[in-house]
């Protein structure tokens, strides 16, 4: 799990930016979330794509 760390972080703060948008919708909430929210949300997906592609031709599985 420590290998996912920086993968959670991310998706941690774009949920926190998320939830915010949902509880108190406004102009500048919604461009927290459209410009820092859904791209951390791609980069923590990525990230761990990449580290379980990785970790799967490891072991010679894919």
């Amino acid at each position: 799990m420590s290998e996912l760390r920086s993968e959670a972080a991310a998706a941690i703060v774009a949920f926190a930016i998320s939830l915010g948008y949902i509880i108190y919708p406004g102009p500048y909430v919604m461009g927290a979330f459209i410009f820092i929210a859904q791209p951390l949300f791609v980069v923590a997906a990525a990230g761990y794509a990449v580290k379980v592609l990785r970790e799967l031709k490891r072991h010679g599985i894919f």
